[in-house]
């Protein structure tokens, strides 16, 4: 319902306006998100936090996982661990948190030094919670800013993250419940380098990349050009457990759900998928993969990726998405993704996400070319053989 996705964005705004005013209007808006909620629980799980119990809390982690869930207002900033040794609060650091994210990112994307800012960050936001750490695997909960954060890349003096756990992001914890029920049967969907009519958008290193998956994911459907459009994406997209899109992302952080992949057009679609128009379709994919540039989130600012293409892919239907916190080196992203499905056929989604930065780490050390990509949502996979993987590394 295209009129929700705007209303969506109306309440949305109102709700940010709201948590700094406690007069009549900011009241009146709350209620109205909490109505939306209260009818479409799902969309809900996106756009509002629902307060948990210790025991909920626990109940939704798999028993090799730790929750890490953020909350920041102003300079305060706290951060709930739950898993195997119980459920804490923490007061953290919140002090010029977004300047030293910015400041992470700027040198990151420069080339500039950058282990220091990440050991930083660790120290601010892990160190002192991390006896609490005793599980293979993390589950992150970012707030404000921290969307923004590469967690895989921050450094404890000795290791990073990616070093030592697998990985995944969620919107918060209440979108748990609605996730691995995926139950398309098609192996995979790959549109790579969309024919936008202009040279100056073709991506011929996108081409490269998903003809190399398909060596991997040999009986995947690969549209290249003017066959990767939108309308591809709407008619068939729901056949497929996976939903690979190279192509070029815009995330717009003043409205999220202006956010867009650009596919190509036709006389049905224009091309331009918008994340708003991600809220009227449904998809039954187990992955959606969005290597393309800016399709997690671009420029650094210190507000909520609330409304943008991940969350609204995970509405539409998918169990988790893979994107990019920047824009990508080409050879980089199609070594990664290679090595990512590779992986995927003997293991879950976020271990072999971790194995595939691993392996390009090895080739291109820079965090740059390695810790642009996060899952969000589910892990999936056999947990079983994730377990006995995790005991193995």
């Amino acid at each position: 319902d295209p009129a929700r996705a705007e209303r969506l964005e109306v309440l949305r705004a109102a709700e940010l306006d709201a948590r700094g005013a406690f007069g009549t209007d900011g009241r009146r808006n709350l209620d109205a998100i909490e109505e939306l909620a209260a009818a479409d629980p799902e969309l809900g799980s996106l756009i509002t936090v629902q307060p948990r119990s210790a025991d909920d809390l626990r109940a939704l982690l798999h028993g090799d996982e730790t929750l890490l869930e953020f909350y920041g207002h102003g300079e305060q900033l706290y951060v709930v661990t739950a898993g195997t040794a119980g459920v804490e609060l923490s007061r953290l650091d919140g002090a010029g948190l977004v300047d030293d994210v910015r400041d992470l990112r700027e040198a990151i994307d420069s080339g500039e030094p950058w282990r220091e800012l990440s050991r930083s960050l660790y120290d601010r936001l892990l160190k002192p919670v991390a006896s609490r750490l005793r599980t293979p695997r993390l589950v992150i909960v970012p707030h404000g800013v921290l969307h923004y954060l590469p967690f895989a890349a921050l450094d404890d003096g000795e290791q990073m993250l990616i070093d030592r756990f697998r990985i995944r992001v969620l919107p918060n914890t209440s979108v748990i419940p609605f996730l691995n029920d995926a139950d398309a049967q098609g192996s995979a969907l790959v549109l790579g380098n969309p024919d936008r009519g202009d040279p100056g958008l073709d991506l011929p290193g996108a081409e490269r990349e998903a003809l190399a998956i398909s060596e991997v994911l040999t009986d995947a459907r690969i549209r290249l050009r003017g066959d990767a459009s939108e309308s591809a994406l709407r008619g068939q997209g729901q056949q497929f457990r996976i939903v690979h899109i190279a192509s070029h992302g815009q995330f717009r952080p003043d409205s999220p759900l202006s956010s867009r992949l650009l596919l190509a057009g036709d006389d049905r679609n224009d091309g331009d998928l918008t994340a708003a128009e991600l809220y009227t379709m449904r998809l039954s994919a187990e992955l959606v993969t969005l290597s393309a540039c800016e399709t997690g989130l671009g420029e650094v600012a210190s507000g909520d990726d609330v409304l943008g293409l991940t969350r609204g892919f995970l509405y539409a239907g998918a169990d988790s998405v893979l994107a990019s916190l920047w824009e990508v080196d080409d050879a980089a992203t199609a070594m990664l993704m290679s090595a990512f499905y590779r992986h995927l056929g003997s293991t879950d989604r976020a271990d072999a996400l971790r194995r595939a930065q691993l392996e390009t780490r090895e080739r291109y050390p820079d965090a740059f070319f390695w810790a642009a990509f996060q899952l969000v949502g589910a892990a999936g996979g056999d947990r079983r053989l994730a377990a006995a993987t995790a005991a193995a590394l």
